[in-house]
């Protein structure tokens, strides 16, 4: 089973504007000297999808939010999350029908539905389930 994942474009807002680097060709290279930031905008990618990334402190410091758009299966979002304090939530909308999805947390606290996070929201597009925990010895995830 093979599921079409795409980033499309990044969008950054910046002190200085915004910035928009689209990814539509069939193949994109990312290329420069040491210091330019191409791993600051695969960690900006990670940190938009909801993961946990490491925001270079130039990124933190003069990004607002990022705005990934990604096509997983046949869905087209916009996934926009905030730089810093308030960047606990990752906003959904869909591209195709310009419609907002929601607001959708990146951590559950203990206890609460993680069926509503946005982990949970882009497995579930992929058609891969969401109750599946992993154990071990010393713990389970």
């Amino acid at each position: 089973m093979s599921i079409r994942v795409r980033i499309n474009s990044i969008e950054l807002a910046t002190d200085a504007g915004p910035v928009k680097h689209d990814f539509r060709g069939p193949l994109t290279v990312l290329t420069g000297p040491v210091g330019v930031g191409k791993s600051t905008l695969f960690e900006l990618m990670k940190y938009a999808v909801g993961g946990n990334a490491r925001i270079a402190p130039v990124a933190r410091d003069h990004i607002a939010w990022v705005s990934l758009e990604i096509e997983v299966a046949s869905e087209r979002l916009r996934l926009t999350r905030r730089l810093g304090k308030k960047g606990d939530v990752v906003s959904a909308h869909d591209v195709l029908s310009d419609t907002p999805m929601g607001s959708f947390p990146v951590n559950v606290p203990k206890g609460g539905d993680s069926s509503l996070s946005i982990s949970s929201l882009l497995l579930r597009l992929m058609g891969l389930p969401i109750d599946v925990f992993s154990t071990s010895e010393n713990r389970s995830s």
